[in-house]
């Protein structure tokens, strides 16, 4: 398995980004108490989130509203990069 992850906050705002590459399985069920404004830039990204198994390609933002609760992982061996904004 291939992961990294890179956070980051800005030091005027507080708000954290986070550039992270997954493959298998992601990360377990949570949630977050901010908004998270994601954009999938390589791979195929897969999560459950409010009962629904999404997925999302390269090019494909999407949004979480605080307490979504969601999972996450790779379907494909490529694995799946992807970049976030917690607002």
């Amino acid at each position: 398995m291939s992961h990294w992850i890179d956070l980051r906050q800005d030091a005027d705002t507080g708000i954290e980004s986070v550039r992270a590459h997954f493959t298998g399985h992601a990360y377990d069920p949570h949630w977050h108490d901010t908004f998270l404004v994601g954009v999938t830039e390589q791979g195929v990204q897969q999560f459950n989130c409010r009962r629904v198994r999404l997925q999302s390609t390269p090019g494909q933002v999407f949004l979480l509203e605080p307490g979504d609760l969601h999972d996450g992982l790779a379907p494909t061996a490529e694995g799946f990069t992807y970049s976030t904004l917690y607002l």
